[in-house]
């Protein structure tokens, strides 16, 4: 009993907090073929498939009475092992419907679907054991004989084992991206880093290149398509488009339906539209990790970081992508539909699926939840490459590879000749599930470089004068394609990055830790105004860098150069920075820095500056020779458009034009006038 009970708990805590069903499934799997021999390990096993099937019911449906109520099948499980006839009914009703009342009472659905085990497992025990089990239980009594659990628990591991085996996308299926209004774009070319937007750094364009996809309308999927993605779609889908989906998924397409949190831009409805035909749902919150470094589960060695993501639901969906975070309802009143992605009462912590996959006929529709980590600012950051990979398995029973069967056959006969332990062939299964797991370097990227190192400097939280996330991130613009690889140990050379020195000498340095480079010169005078809108000190990298060893610090971390959000441009000054670092990535020299405008003037004038969100406060700066139309840099990482209204010159800036993080999203600077007929809301475009 207490032996039952532990196998019960471990396995609930661990597909809990580590959300690896697919791998307890086979562990239990090959503990129910060693039970063929050893007939001891037979309850623990089919208790802890039982549990881990539970599990997986409740995380991809996420309701807390489904949470509960799937545990009936325990309640079933305990009377077939332990033969027990409760003289009454109340015994279950009194243990159950508490559970339920509290799972609805908490925040935390994993702890109320703990309350619900415990119940289980609390139970009176009557009767006893014997080797031919009787049943009697709301039923006619049911005789289950050794045989019948050894045949079942055989067919558990093979299905554990089938669980892992794609159904066969090949090695480069015909590909497609479905056009459905998406905010972001997908066929936006690399640009030069004088034309940076963030119509490239928020697109799918690189995607795109590496999926080898065209565009196409819904109604162009075919069966020459293997593969369709719908990111994000706004425009509504009709009947026809509906059917037309469905049929093509049916006889053998696979989906993969991407969406984001928050039901952005209305693409939340759009989405569940569609997905309503398959009995499937995507929902419209905001699913946000406890801490910025908490990372959503892939396996049980492997995790990915993700950004702010949704919910996926479907009584049939397999979790191929889990987390335990905080799931808010959206606000349709605040901006981008984002409550306070802070946990209050009405939000719900526990396990939940971001990226399922379910059977449809012959195809597979697969759900993910964060589109964000797509996007070419973020797409070859860390892990995420794999995570596509994943994504694009089907991880499916139907069309079984032809290996499976083979399996499937040794194993039979194995049992049937009852001369071998039939566990043997589940080693093979493991092996295999296991090189299907990882990533792999799609067709496309004919020209790569290696990256590795403090995985932490790839991404946007912790500390910005350590991290080189947005300069990483400009890296395709170079032709130059980064791969992440979890280590240096291999022959290939690369770019380490980090505070520590590469473990190989063939491997380049970006120190994230030190910097060589010279302080600014610019005009001081100015320091009023640089005070308000820079949070850093630009240094000016050496014109001749050292190729193997480059020391970043204040020079392309971060803290300098910002986030990746580009707005409709950058400054000069910006441009140069990515530029040197390209030129070093590359083997080339390095661009020059772009010097301060220096003030001629001795002369004193009041300004008056006004910053988004912010009012409008009153500075006196030396006298600024501005051209109009032009762009100017002030220095320390400010730069500015000069534009004329009315006759009068002013400066607009915004946080592109900034080297600096979290700089003031727009500002504007005018000429304080004396008949106050001149606003600087009048210079912001």
């Amino acid at each position: 009993m207490v032996g039952i009970i532990l196998v019960c708990l471990t396995t609930h805590i661990v597909s809990t907090y580590f959300g690896c069903y697919g791998e307890l499934l086979i562990f239990w799997g090959i503990v129910s073929a060693i039970g063929l021999r050893k007939r001891a390990l037979l309850k623990p096993a089919l208790y802890g498939h039982c549990i881990v099937l539970c599990q997986q019911i409740s995380v991809a449906t996420s309701e807390p009475m489904v949470s509960v109520i799937s545990y009936v099948p325990i309640y079933i499980l305990r009377y077939v092992f332990l033969d027990c006839i409760p003289k009454k009914i109340k015994h279950v009703a009194l243990l159950l419907v508490p559970s339920l009342v509290l799972s609805f009472r908490f925040q935390d659905q994993d702890t109320a679907t703990l309350i619900a085990l415990l119940t289980v497992l609390v139970l009176p025990i009557y009767g006893k054991n014997s080797r031919t089990e009787e049943v009697s239980w709301v039923c006619p009594p049911i005789t289950l004989h050794y045989k019948s659990i050894a045949i079942y628990a055989t067919l558990l591991l093979l299905g554990s084992g089938f669980l892992f085996f794609p159904s066969g996308n090949g090695e480069n299926p015909k590909t497609a991206i479905i056009a459905g209004g998406q905010w972001a774009r997908a066929d936006v070319e690399l640009p030069p880093i004088k034309n940076l937007r963030i119509s490239w750094s928020y697109g799918y364009s690189e995607l795109r290149q590496l999926l080898e996809s065209p565009i196409i309308p819904v109604l162009d999927l075919s069966e020459k398509i293997e593969e369709a993605w719908l990111i994000t779609p706004t425009d509504t889908f009709s009947v026809a488009q509906i059917d037309h989906v469905h049929e093509w998924v049916g006889n053998g397409g696979h989906l993969v339906v991407v969406t984001d949190h928050t039901d952005l831009y209305g693409h939340g409805r759009v989405v569940n539209s569609l997905l309503g035909r398959f009995g499937l749902e995507t929902s419209l919150t905001a699913f946000f990790p406890r801490n910025p470094t908490d990372k959503a589960k892939v396996s049980c060695a492997s995790s990915v970081a993700l950004k702010t993501a949704n919910v996926q639901y479907g009584r049939f969906l397999w979790p191929t992508v889990t987390a335990r975070w905080w799931n808010e309802n959206v606000d349709y009143s605040a901006k981008n539909f984002f409550g306070g992605l802070m946990p209050t009462g009405d939000d719900q912590l526990g396990r939940r699926v971001i990226s399922g996959v379910t059977a449809v006929g012959k195809g597979a529709i697969t759900l993910f939840g964060d589109s964000t980590v797509l996007a070419n600012f973020a797409i070859y950051q860390p892990g995420i490459i794999s995570l596509i990979e994943t994504i694009r398995y089907r991880w499916r029973v139907s069309r079984i590879c032809p290996l499976s069967w083979a399996l499937l056959l040794i194993g039979a006969l194995l049992f049937l000749t009852n001369r071998s332990r039939s566990f043997i062939f589940a080693i093979p299964i493991v092996g295999i599930w296991a090189v299907t797991a990882f990533g792999k370097t799609p067709s496309t990227w004919s020209e790569y470089i290696y990256f590795s190192g403090d995985e932490r400097a790839f991404f946007e939280f912790g500390d910005p004068r350590e991290r080189i996330s947005t300069s990483f991130s400009v890296i395709p613009i170079s032709g130059i394609r980064p791969r992440w690889v979890s280590n240096a140990d291999s022959d290939e050379a690369g770019i380490w990055v980090g505070p520590n020195p590469p473990p190989k000498n063939t491997w380049r340095w970006i120190d994230t830790i030190s910097s060589e480079g010279n302080s600014e010169t610019y005009d001081s005078r100015l320091d009023p105004l640089f005070t308000i809108l820079s949070n850093s000190t630009p240094k000016i990298w050496p014109e001749e860098l050292n190729m193997k060893r480059l020391k970043a610090q204040g020079i392309w971390t971060d803290e300098v150069v910002g986030d990746w959000w580009y707005g409709n441009g950058i400054s000069q000054s910006k441009q140069r920075r990515f530029s040197s670092l390209l030129s070093w990535i590359q083997g080339e020299p390095a661009a020059t820095a772009i010097r301060p405008v220096i003030c001629d003037s001795d002369e004193f004038n009041d300004y008056l500056i006004k910053m988004e969100g912010v009012g409008v406060q009153n500075l006196v700066l030396p006298a600024i020779n501005m051209i109009p139309e032009t762009e100017i840099y002030l220095g320390r990482g400010v730069s500015a458009v000069v534009v004329e209204i009315d006759g009068t010159f002013g400066l607009f800036g915004n946080r592109p034009f900034t080297e600096s993080w979290n700089a003031p999203k727009a500002w504007s600077l005018v000429p304080l006038v004396k008949n106050g007929a001149l606003d600087p809301d009048d210079f912001v475009h």
